[in-house]
């Protein structure tokens, strides 16, 4: 019988730690979910702004303005810094 107690034990223990060990990856798989709908978020809005911003004349100088070469009149976007984490800081393990 003590075999039978020792093993539903053993049953239990492996038990609370799968749950604590899926547990901790649901909240991890959540965390990250969260984090990369924020950076999508985030670059939806900024799609938005640039599509919305007027375009601005392309900057030539003197030189290549006088000759007869066609220039492109598209708007030139500037670098934009990308977040690397909008929603949570780094959790020290």
């Amino acid at each position: 019988m003590d075999t039978f107690y020792a093993f539903l034990l053993a049953l239990i223990v492996f038990y609370v730690l799968m749950e604590w060990r899926l547990g901790k990856a649901r909240r991890e798989s959540e965390r990250r979910y969260v984090d990369l709908e924020a950076k999508t978020r985030w670059l939806y809005k900024m799609l938005d702004e640039l599509r919305t911003a007027p375009p601005k004349p392309a900057e030539t100088p003197v030189a290549e303005a006088t000759t007869d070469v066609e220039t492109s009149t598209e708007p030139q976007a500037g670098p934009v810094a990308v977040p690397q984490r909008l929603t949570f800081a780094e959790q020290a393990a």
